[in-house]
């Protein structure tokens, strides 16, 4: 999991960031906390923007996210930024198997029945000394 944030570098006291997350086209990721952001004053910030990525599926996967914000102040100031373009990519070539307890029940039965067809053969050669 990733943990994101959004930060307001101006320098103005009066400065407050203002936008939304749109969430584009793609799959294999749960994104929680993404949408709109209001009055994050200069030298603030806004975190709560998780990111997990999901790897029970073989394949590629993509996940776009458009940052659109503006700048305001209290003189009644509004301006747009830019917008910013996140592509979030990740892939699954294997899936590792994880062994059932039946498994692990079954190794451990063998190795008790190992250790005990030792001893009985130990056992069996110190009576025949």
């Amino acid at each position: 999991m990733a943990e994101l944030g959004i930060f307001n570098v101006a320098a103005g006291p009066a400065d407050l960031l203002n936008g939304t997350l749109l969430l584009g086209p793609g799959a294999g990721f749960a994104l929680t906390g993404f949408g709109p952001f209001s009055g994050i004053a200069a030298g603030g910030s806004q975190g709560g923007l998780d990111i997990a990525f999901d790897g029970t599926s073989l394949g590629s996967f993509s996940q776009t996210v458009t940052i659109s914000w503006f700048g305001s102040n209290a003189g009644g100031y509004q301006g747009p930024a830019f917008d910013t373009t996140l592509v979030l990519h990740g892939s699954v070539d294997a899936i590792a198997a994880v062994p059932e307890p039946e498994t692990y029940l079954l190794m451990a039965i063998g190795i008790v029945t190992m250790w005990v067809a030792r001893r009985r053969s130990a056992f069996r050669q110190r009576l025949a000394r």
